[in-house]
């Protein structure tokens, strides 16, 4: 969850005695930027009311497949729009 300056996180996002695989750090990732895109573009698509809150939440999960594929440090994250795809046509066949 993001708050202004602090993203809160579920304590299995952090690696214990357990090895995550790459799939569950590219989810746990994609968490992270998802919140923090959050607080930096929060207010480009702030909705008027409630029932527009897909708008907010889609735009801060495009800018969160943005961020793995355009920053520097994660280039071993090659399938971030082949994921972010699957996920859309998810979306669109349900809806």
């Amino acid at each position: 969850m993001e708050n202004v300056g602090c993203v809160i996180y579920r304590d299995e996002y952090i690696e214990r005695e357990e090895i995550f695989s790459e799939n569950r750090k590219h989810a746990i990732l994609v968490v992270f930027l998802h919140e923090i895109s959050h607080m930096w573009f929060g207010n480009l698509v702030t909705m008027k009311w409630w029932d527009d809150l897909w708008l907010n939440e889609s735009f801060a999960n495009y800018v969160s497949y943005i961020c793995q594929d355009e920053a520097p440090g994660l280039e071993k994250y090659t399938n971030a729009w082949s994921i972010f795809l699957d996920e859309s046509f998810w979306g669109l066949s349900e809806d």
